[in-house]
């Protein structure tokens, strides 16, 4: 990547460090990302010219657009974090980014319950077994120690807090 200048305004930086994707539309900014993907630059902040931490795509949403309410967030209807194209960015509340995340198949666990989700430490035969042995006097810890998992575990699954669907 080319050295720009530290005066020139952000936006301006961040699409000098982006590349048009012919296929997509997407203005892709090849800088620092995010672990999501997301493109991360240095702005000024406000108390005492330190810089801060944003993101790329609302760097230029507000540059281009104007101001981001405090209560919106930038989304992109493209679906690609990295995009910084105005075309493809458009503002939403939190209630509408996850919902836009879920009809994109992005919600990891939107959905997935006992075995099917990929952090479940039990099974459903395992989950049943605790529900049995708790009724019949067997101590938290005790199956915690069984079962290899926290006694809090344990405890939800007894409180139908945690595997609640079975």
């Amino acid at each position: 990547m080319k050295k720009l200048s530290p005066f020139m305004p952000a936006h301006e930086r961040i699409l000098a460090h982006s590349k048009l994707n012919p296929e997509t539309g997407c203005i892709e900014y090849q800088g620092w990302k995010s672990n999501g993907g997301y493109g991360v630059v240095r702005v000024s902040g406000t108390k005492g010219g330190k810089r801060k931490a944003s993101m790329a795509h609302r760097v230029v949403f507000a540059a281009i657009v104007g101001p981001i309410p405090t209560d919106k967030n930038v989304l992109h209807k493209c679906d690609n974090p990295s995009c910084v194209n105005v075309a493809h960015l458009f503002l939403g509340t939190q209630l509408e980014n996850v919902r836009d995340c879920a009809a994109k198949g992005r919600r990891r666990y939107s959905g997935r319950k006992g075995e099917e989700n990929h952090k479940a430490k039990l099974t459903e035969s395992a989950v049943l077994d605790i529900r049995a042995s708790l009724k019949n006097g067997v101590t938290q810890n005790a199956l915690a120690a069984k079962y290899a998992v926290t006694q809090e575990l344990i405890s939800r699954v007894k409180l139908r807090k945690a595997w609640k669907h079975i």
